[in-house]
């Protein structure tokens, strides 16, 4: 368990933000959010360092996988993993890029967070055992992913980059976001006041940028969610 935890954070990170930067290079040469707090331009000269240790990560993590999943009786994990990886690659990297294909850029996150959840998960139990409560999680995923693309709208509109809210439009990204929060509400079950608290404030924050889908304002948004 702790040695797939370490993996889960430098190795993981090349593979899932790493190849990320790499083929966003475009799209963030253009956009405000970078350099800042939120990420760093990943210069040109790097790329093909990253990407050969994104690849020897992703070596690295199934390799592990394999033999935590030999020692754990089932392969559960080793499916996790393997997802996790095809995902990140599937996501960012040609020949699919994922990223460009809307709907199919905010399934994929969430197919990444349910993938890394099972990972956790399969050291105890197996896929079948799987909580019903962990889809609703991941279709919040799915909201939270269009709505991040509306702060990204005009960098990667310029750098050709066809997100969720260059496709179908700012409002109907968060329209979309809003959507997810209500199903949550209404059919997931959860018990916790304060996760539905935070979904609640998460739908307010959701209809706000729908009413006012400027970039500038949802990034104020979404830094108010992440600091409640």
């Amino acid at each position: 368990v702790i040695g797939q935890a370490l993996l889960l954070t430098i190795p993981a990170g090349l593979v899932i933000f790493g190849v990320n930067d790499v083929y966003d290079y475009e799209s963030d040469l253009r956009n405000p959010r970078k350099p800042s707090s939120e990420g760093f331009l990943l210069r040109k000269e790097h790329h093909s360092f990253v990407m050969r240790a994104a690849f020897a990560s992703a070596v690295l993590l199934l390799g592990y996988s394999f033999l935590t999943s030999i020692a754990l009786g089932n392969f559960t994990n080793l499916f996790a993993t393997a997802l996790i990886v095809a995902l990140s690659f599937a996501y960012s990297a040609m020949p699919l890029r994922l990223k460009a294909k809307p709907p199919l850029d905010s399934f994929c996150n969430a197919a990444g967070v349910w993938s890394l959840m099972l990972l956790g998960f399969s050291h105890n139990s197996t896929l079948l055992q799987f909580p019903l409560k962990i889809y609703y999680a991941c279709l919040g995923v799915m909201g939270m992913h269009a709505f991040c693309t509306i702060m990204d709208y005009s960098a990667d509109k310029a750098a050709g980059t066809n997100t969720f809210a260059v496709k179908f439009g700012k409002r109907a990204a968060a329209l979309f976001a809003s959507l997810t929060c209500v199903l949550i509400l209404l059919f997931s079950g959860i018990k916790s006041d304060l996760l539905r608290g935070l979904t609640f404030f998460a739908l307010v924050l959701a209809l706000l940028a729908a009413m006012k889908p400027k970039e500038a304002f949802v990034r104020k948004l979404f830094r108010t969610f992440f600091l409640v």
